[in-house]
């Protein structure tokens, strides 16, 4: 089912958000798209929240009146083998193929079913102050996805989110405007659906409103919003279901983004499709293209991670090169601006170096911001951060260079979203920062956190 509508989509409540997952950060639990892999345990905590249930222990209940990331049963402790952040939602993985997600749920982005709390939040304020507007349901701590139960890697967009399976097919829930859970219909969905007629998928990413899969012979299929050409079949029209990308092959890793889409080929190039506004595809030019072209210049590149309107290559020596808008300093390389572009602060067309950076092992684009994992279990992030939202240095001050998050560690993976990021860690947590006013951070708080704090 296809539909012609180009008109834009809603714009999120806190600003729009797009997350590309580079296969490197999820390969260590599957191999699979641009958030971080994460390998180590979730300790048993507990707490309390806003609310009047106090239950917040560890459960892979998914009938669930329990929550918190692993299980109730002490016995059967389960690990976080991969984190994925969204423009209001994270999902986590379980090392018994389930997944929960803990933050915002209007259009059942958390996939238990309901469109309904456990919790209330207040994304406009997100400081814990007086709405202004009427609040949103959401659940400030993991609660499961119903009836996933064999996931190898699980990503999350603006208002959806997609998990792929063992067998190699993909289900998705959340909202489906555009197409975006690729059902064949336009029903959003509070619990996952199968993608229609995807066999053989590998990795899966999912942007604002689009997603796209790997398969195993290095093709990539995408569906659902393609105003832009972002699904790379030679059409702007949007589809309800997976379309081929024009004349890819060789595929090793796939990354969607806001409104263009990148994949890593086996020879280590990047192509890219869609939107070239703001240089999104890296070819030197302003010409959106609907078919693949190459970016300028990559020949080693061993991941490629989507932002709203930039990308972040990871290259085989463990530097990282970035393209596309700069106004708040998005590529890293130590200055804003750029060539003139719709970005009143610029552009750069073509990859450049993440200035001082050496040693990465994954990298994550965000909304304006991206972060690299280091070897070392560090985190560094670069871009916008007006209010302190992904740099998690405990500053509100923007940075076009890298900065270290602070007090991190012994960090496994990282995963950058539209106003918040989270970390994984193999001594057995997750931290996340930034904007909170869904419950983005799960810590029980609708409080925002310039820096780490720990998910429940």
């Amino acid at each position: 089912m296809t539909s012609g509508s180009h008109a834009l989509p809603r714009a999120s409540r806190a600003s729009r958000f797009t997350l590309a997952l580079s296969l490197s950060a999820l390969a260590g639990a599957c191999s699979s798209n641009s958030l971080g892999v994460a390998r180590s345990a979730i300790s048993p905590s507990s707490g309390g929240d806003a609310s009047s249930e106090t239950n917040w222990g560890l459960s892979s209940d998914s009938g669930s009146s329990s929550r918190g990331l692993g299980t109730g049963d002490a016995t059967a402790e389960l690990t976080v083998t991969a984190v994925s952040v969204g423009a209001e939602s994270a999902c986590a993985l379980l090392s018994g193929g389930t997944v929960q997600c803990w933050g915002d749920n209007t259009y059942g982005e958390l996939g238990n079913g309901t469109t309904t709390g456990p919790d209330t939040c207040c994304p406009e304020t997100g400081d814990g102050g007086v709405c202004a507007s009427p609040p949103a349901p959401c659940s400030m701590a993991p609660i499961a996805v119903g009836s996933i139960t064999s996931a190898i890697a699980v990503s999350v967009g603006t208002e959806s989110a997609c998990a792929l399976l063992a067998g190699g097919t993909v289900q998705c829930w959340g909202d489906n405007t555009y197409g975006q859970l690729g059902d064949g219909t336009a029903t959003s969905s509070s619990i996952p659906v199968a993608v229609r007629g995807l066999t053989g998928a590998m990795a899966v990413s999912v942007n604002s409103y689009s997603a796209c899969a790997l398969l195993t012979g290095g093709t990539v299929q995408c569906w659902g919003w393609n105003a832009t050409g972002q699904l790379g079949n030679a059409t702007m029209t949007n589809s309800s279901t997976p379309v081929a990308v024009s004349g890819l092959t060789g595929a090793t890793v796939i990354a969607a983004g806001y409104m263009s889409a990148c994949a890593v080929l086996s020879e280590g190039t990047v192509q890219c499709w869609g939107d070239n506004s703001y240089g999104e595809l890296g070819d030197g030019t302003a010409t959106r293209s609907l078919t693949p072209v190459a970016v300028s210049g990559l020949t080693s590149a061993t991941a490629v991670s989507v932002g709203q309107y930039f990308a972040c290559a990871l290259l085989s020596g463990g530097t990282v090169r970035c393209w596309g808008a700069n106004g708040n300093g998005e590529v890293g390389e130590g200055t804003t601006g750029g060539t003139n572009c719709l970005d009143p602060g610029g552009c750069l067309r073509t990859p450049v170096t993440v200035s001082g950076l050496t040693g990465a092992t994954a990298v994550s684009a965000g909304n304006f911001s991206a972060c690299a994992l280091l070897s070392g279990g560090t985190v560094q992030c670069w871009g916008g951060n007006g209010n302190g939202d992904t740099l998690g240095n405990g500053s509100t001050t923007s940075t076009a260079w890298p900065v270290p998050v602070s007090g991190l560690s012994g960090a496994t993976a990282v995963s950058v979203g539209n106003n918040s990021a989270c970390a994984k860690f193999s001594g057995s947590t997750v931290q996340c920062w930034g904007y909170n006013g869904a419950g983005n951070l799960g810590n029980g708080t609708t409080i925002f956190s310039p820096t780490p704090v720990m998910v429940q």
